[in-house]
Protein backbone atom coordinates (compact mmCIF):
# COMPACT_ATOMS: atom_id res chain seq x y z
CA UNK A 1 0.00 0.00 0.00
CA UNK A 2 1.52 3.59 -0.71
CA UNK A 3 -1.29 6.61 0.22
CA UNK A 4 -1.58 8.98 -2.62
CA UNK A 5 1.00 11.53 -2.22
CA UNK A 6 0.12 15.74 -1.40
CA UNK A 7 1.63 16.56 -5.18
CA UNK A 8 3.59 15.61 -7.47
CA UNK A 9 4.47 17.27 -11.05
CA UNK A 10 4.33 14.14 -12.90
CA UNK A 11 3.77 10.83 -12.61
CA UNK A 12 6.80 8.05 -12.19
CA UNK A 13 6.87 4.34 -12.84
CA UNK A 14 7.00 1.89 -10.10
CA UNK A 15 7.49 -1.79 -10.87
CA UNK A 16 7.07 -4.52 -7.58
CA UNK A 17 8.31 -7.81 -7.48
CA UNK A 18 7.85 -10.17 -4.83
CA UNK A 19 9.76 -13.22 -4.82
CA UNK A 20 10.77 -12.04 -8.43
CA UNK A 21 7.41 -11.69 -9.89
CA UNK A 22 5.97 -8.61 -11.02
CA UNK A 23 3.17 -8.14 -8.49
CA UNK A 24 3.04 -4.32 -10.30
CA UNK A 25 3.80 -1.50 -12.86
CA UNK A 26 2.72 1.47 -13.30
CA UNK A 27 2.17 5.25 -11.63
CA UNK A 28 1.49 5.60 -8.06
CA UNK A 29 0.47 9.12 -8.73
CA UNK A 30 -3.22 8.09 -7.36
CA UNK A 31 -1.21 6.05 -4.29
CA UNK A 32 -1.43 2.02 -4.52
CA UNK A 33 -2.87 -0.53 -3.39
CA UNK A 34 -1.53 -4.04 -4.45
CA UNK A 35 -2.69 -7.99 -3.86
CA UNK A 36 -0.64 -10.47 -4.56
CA UNK A 37 -1.34 -13.96 -3.39
CA UNK A 38 1.65 -15.87 -1.82
CA UNK A 39 2.23 -19.08 -0.51
CA UNK A 40 3.21 -19.04 3.56
CA UNK A 41 7.29 -18.20 4.18
CA UNK A 42 10.01 -15.65 3.27
CA UNK A 43 9.27 -12.95 0.91
CA UNK A 44 11.72 -10.39 -1.15
CA UNK A 45 9.47 -7.21 -2.25
CA UNK A 46 11.79 -5.35 -4.88
CA UNK A 47 10.32 -1.63 -5.41
CA UNK A 48 11.62 0.07 -8.69
CA UNK A 49 11.13 3.88 -9.38
CA UNK A 50 12.02 5.66 -12.39
CA UNK A 51 12.54 9.26 -12.14
CA UNK A 52 13.61 11.34 -15.12
CA UNK A 53 15.19 8.26 -16.12
CA UNK A 54 17.12 7.84 -13.25
CA UNK A 55 15.99 3.98 -11.19
CA UNK A 56 15.99 4.11 -7.82
CA UNK A 57 15.60 0.39 -5.93
CA UNK A 58 14.85 -0.73 -2.88
CA UNK A 59 14.45 -4.68 -0.87
CA UNK A 60 12.22 -5.31 1.96
CA UNK A 61 12.27 -8.82 3.59
CA UNK A 62 8.92 -9.76 5.28
CA UNK A 63 6.91 -13.22 6.08
CA UNK A 64 3.85 -14.55 5.05
CA UNK A 65 2.01 -16.23 7.35
CA UNK A 66 -0.92 -19.10 6.81
CA UNK A 67 -4.00 -17.82 7.33
CA UNK A 68 -3.00 -13.77 6.94
CA UNK A 69 -2.28 -11.26 4.73
CA UNK A 70 0.50 -9.33 4.99
CA UNK A 71 -0.05 -5.47 5.17
CA UNK A 72 3.37 -3.37 4.01
CA UNK A 73 2.85 0.43 3.78
CA UNK A 74 5.59 2.36 1.96
CA UNK A 75 6.07 5.80 2.99
CA UNK A 76 7.97 8.14 -0.08
CA UNK A 77 10.66 10.48 0.75
CA UNK A 78 10.81 13.07 -2.08
CA UNK A 79 14.65 13.72 -0.71
CA UNK A 80 15.88 10.76 -2.11
CA UNK A 81 13.06 10.12 -4.71
CA UNK A 82 12.64 6.63 -3.28
CA UNK A 83 10.65 5.01 -1.05
CA UNK A 84 11.54 4.98 2.54
CA UNK A 85 13.65 1.86 4.04
CA UNK A 86 11.54 0.95 6.48
CA UNK A 87 7.80 -0.04 5.63
CA UNK A 88 5.52 -0.62 8.12
CA UNK A 89 4.13 -4.31 8.28
CA UNK A 90 1.65 -6.15 9.65
CA UNK A 91 -0.20 -9.43 9.51
CA UNK A 92 -4.09 -9.29 9.08
CA UNK A 93 -5.89 -12.23 9.75
CA UNK A 94 -7.98 -12.93 6.79
CA UNK A 95 -11.39 -13.39 6.80
CA UNK A 96 -11.79 -10.55 9.05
Amino acid sequence: MFAPPGFFMNDPRVTIHVNGLCAYAGGFLSGLDVKFPVVPGPLTITTRIEVLGIGREKVYAAMAVHGHALELVLDYSRMWGNFTSTPTQRQVPLGL
